[in-house]
């Protein structure tokens, strides 16, 4: 007998196709890498953490910060610890969010954005790399790495080869939103 998500979350069936792409970064989405948050007035508020470069979010001007307080017309809707109409954030067609501006303590409605998704998005497993130098001069190289996909194991490779030849001593790794992936890019990073 198979499992399903009701009775076991960790098990699931998937088209092998889709599988295959999702395996090497080949997603359908916005862009957008996102959380839930209550915030002091027990209004639930989208949490952007993340923007995927070149995705319809991107190309909308959406940014790491930005908060949604709705979708398509609608305010998020809790019951229990389940956003209710979240789904289209996940599904195939268009929404609209409508973003939120701190105004003081209050977030008030700002513009609306439309998004469709989009099928065959290559995300990049280094979201983000730099080099900083501090007040004393010690260079600190960061590394915003997203998922462990195999088939960017060279640009993991040349990201290191840029922190070694500006002379980086210190590095901060940072995968808060890393949801796994490939071993091999694993051991590689660990490596």
């Amino acid at each position: 007998s198979l499992l399903y998500r009701p009775v076991d979350r960790f098990s699931w069936i998937q088209n092998a196709k889709e599988l295959k792409e999702q395996s090497s970064g080949i997603i359908k989405t916005t862009g957008l890498g996102i959380s839930f948050i209550l915030n002091d007035q027990n209004q639930v508020v989208l949490g952007v953490r993340y923007v995927h470069k070149g995705s319809p979010a991107a190309l909308q001007g959406i940014k790491r910060g930005d908060m949604f307080i709705g979708i398509n017309g609608e305010d998020w809707k809790l019951s229990g610890n389940t956003i209710t109409n979240a789904d289209p954030l996940f599904g195939n067609n268009p929404f609209t969010l409508q973003q939120g501006i701190l105004d003081g303590d209050v977030l008030t409605k700002g513009k609306t954005i439309s998004l469709t998704p989009v099928e065959g998005f290559q995300e990049s497993a280094i979201h983000l790399d730099s080099i900083i130098t501090t007040q004393s001069g010690t260079k600190v190289a960061y590394l915003f790495y997203n998922r462990f996909l195999a088939n960017q194991i060279q640009e993991l490779v040349n990201v290191f080869v840029k922190f070694k030849e500006a002379n980086v001593t210190e590095l901060i790794v940072d995968e808060r939103y890393n949801g796994g992936g490939h071993v091999i890019a694993a051991s590689l990073l660990s490596a």
